[in-house]
């Protein structure tokens, strides 16, 4: 028995509480396989986004929560009595909880949170990819292949020529026309080289030099706050996943709402955003 039953209680109702989100996270990922409609895609990453924000925080508290613990342990005055508590800790850190499936120990809980968040990101990325795709190709224009005309005179059966009302050189000119924009169509469908470059990876911010903020904000803005395709959760997600540390922290808390997007920049801007260093 230990005098911190009630603390290693706690500890396991709280990975209980991150695996919930952790399951949420990985529903997600299971059906952004199977989903291509922007409202369906929107509607789940929002609902994802909050579970990641949860998962995060809670990892956190937790953490807090363990550290404080150990710290109450070193600061006790009686050694057999520290001695043993200090066995009882070790031992319990070091397991795995199963009935949770998470590892108790706070290195390996944020390793998997972490994991799981940038498994969610890359499927995320890859299905947005994937249906830009299918809509570039659903609203591609299909080459109109012009029909030939015949020029010639019809010879009808009695013998007699007869002559058509169209006028031989309008439309051969039109034909040309038409061949030529078939050919320069084929030729710019053919001729862009099909390159598969990396995707462009954020640059990651924590709030400890402040004189990277400027050129944190510009990457912000260029490649996140003014893309049009992105929604607002999109974009929330990204500020918030290139975030570590202090800066994650300071908006962990805003909840998923209107104009949150907002609120987090007006924050870290607040916060970081100071004219002397621009």
């Amino acid at each position: 028995m230990s005098a911190f039953d009630s603390e290693y209680e706690s500890f396991h109702d709280t990975r209980t509480k991150i695996k919930a989100h952790l399951d949420s996270i990985d529903q997600a990922i299971t059906s952004l396989m199977s989903i291509s409609n922007n409202d369906e895609i929107t509607s789940l990453a929002s609902a994802t986004s909050t579970s990641l924000v949860e998962a995060q925080l809670i990892t956190n508290q937790y953490d807090r929560a363990v550290s404080s613990l150990k710290k109450t342990i070193d600061d006790m005055t009686d050694e057999a009595k520290k001695s043993e508590e200090l066995k009882h800790f070790e031992e319990h850190m070091e397991q795995h909880d199963g009935g949770n499936g998470v590892p108790v120990s706070t290195t390996g809980l944020q390793e998997l949170v972490r994991d799981k968040k940038m498994h969610y990101q890359l499927s995320l990325t890859e299905n947005l990819d994937r249906v830009k795709l299918l809509t570039a190709v659903s609203s591609s224009p299909t080459p109109v292949i012009p029909t030939p005309v015949s020029t010639q005179s019809s010879i009808p059966s009695n013998g007699e020529a007869t002559n058509h009302s169209v006028d031989d050189s309008t439309t051969i000119g039109q034909l040309s026309t038409s061949i030529t924009q078939l050919l320069n169509h084929i030729s710019s469908s053919t001729s862009r080289p099909n390159l598969a470059l990396p995707p462009v990876k954020l640059e990651t911010f924590d709030g400890s030099d402040l004189t990277r903020w400027p050129a944190f904000r510009y990457q912000l803005d260029q490649l996140v706050l003014n893309q049009a395709s992105l929604s607002e959760v999109e974009k929330a997600f990204h500020v918030r996943n290139s975030l570590r540390g202090n800066a994650f922290n300071l908006v962990a808390s805003i909840p998923v709402h209107e104009k949150f997007l907002d609120k987090i920049i007006h924050r870290l801007e607040t916060q970081y955003g100071r004219d002397s260093l621009s």
